[in-house]
């Protein structure tokens, strides 16, 4: 029996609308500026679509008339301040709020606290307004363009579980609002239980980028996404196949545990390489002929994973 010293679990190879600092795909720092600014009315596509790194995007096209740019402007930074504003924009779906560090006049660095129903779900969140030059690169506002950008968490746990934005223009008889979700790591967090995060690890080496989850029983998981469709893991997403990839050990040496694996009808998917995610130690992949499954050595003794629960989705 293989004596591994620690077991990683499983590798998971798709996406969240996580990572990244807020959680649109690990290795883009910044939205498609282009799709979510459209500046012609009334082409915006409302849809809900899956993204190529396993995370969701809901876009929604509001035809507003008699509405202008300021009034929104007004609504957001100045005028709601109780549950019954809230429940003005929605009366079904908007149940309760409150603020968190807010500042009269300012929506940036204020925390919104709601319940309200999505999809006939009741969900507690803490939408937390940021600059949009996060999202963008630049700021978008303008005397006839509003921008709000956030991240969405959950309102009893410091999880980021998705990112939205708001675009509200003026048009010839209104304004149009174009909104978009993207939605992703509240999965893993329901269904697995994971509560800690640790930053994300760009790795040019291997072609990836990769997080890494833990469970409250202290199992962790590793998330990778592809860099650009030259990565090992690209076509995997692509054709949604081995999405639950590979079982990971920690070993104290990759030539003496791969003896064993060799002599139990593993074979080396390639040589070791290093790994930007554990601190350029090796890694080396094997795949074992009588089960048809990959099993990954991590030449890292001792080694830990830094968590911060409060990381961003």
């Amino acid at each position: 029996m293989m004596k591994f010293r620690k077991l990683i679990a499983y590798s998971l190879l798709t996406l969240l609308i996580i990572i990244s600092v807020f959680g649109l795909r690990p290795c883009q720092q910044n939205i498609d500026a282009e799709k979510t600014l459209v500046k012609q009315a009334e082409v915006y596509a409302t849809e809900i679509r899956r993204l190529p790194d396993a995370s969701y995007l809901v876009a929604v096209r509001t035809p507003m008339p008699e509405v202008k740019v300021d009034m929104l402007r007004w609504w957001f930074s100045d005028f709601m301040q109780t549950t019954e504003h809230y429940s003005w924009w929605h009366p079904e779906d908007h149940i309760w709020m409150d603020w968190e560090n807010k500042e009269p006049g300012k929506i940036i660095g204020a925390s919104h606290l709601v319940h309200e129903y999505i999809g006939g779900d009741l969900l507690k969140l803490r939408i937390q307004f940021v600059n949009p030059f996060e999202f963008f690169s630049y700021d978008p506002n303008d005397e006839d363009t509003f921008v709000i950008c956030a991240r969405v968490g959950l309102l009893d746990k410091e999880i980021n579980i998705a990112k939205m934005c708001h675009v509200v223009r003026n048009t010839l008889n209104g304004a149009e609002m174009r909104s978009r979700f993207w939605l992703g790591r509240n999965h893993f967090s329901k269904i697995y239980g994971i509560n800690n995060w640790t930053d994300e690890f760009f790795d040019e080496l291997n072609g990836v980028c990769v997080q890494f989850g833990q469970s409250k029983d202290k199992v962790c998981y590793e998330l990778i996404a592809p860099i650009d469709n030259k990565s090992p893991v690209y076509n995997v997403l692509l054709n949604k196949k081995n999405i639950l990839n590979h079982i990971a050990y920690i070993v104290d040496e990759i030539t003496v545990c791969s003896e064993e694996l060799l002599s139990n009808k593993f074979v080396p998917l390639g040589e070791p390489n290093k790994a930007v995610a554990y601190s350029l130690k090796r890694v080396q992949f094997f795949y074992s002929k009588e089960f048809g499954y990959i099993l990954e050595l991590i030449e890292a003794p001792n080694f830990y994973h830094d968590y911060n629960p409060q990381n961003p989705t």
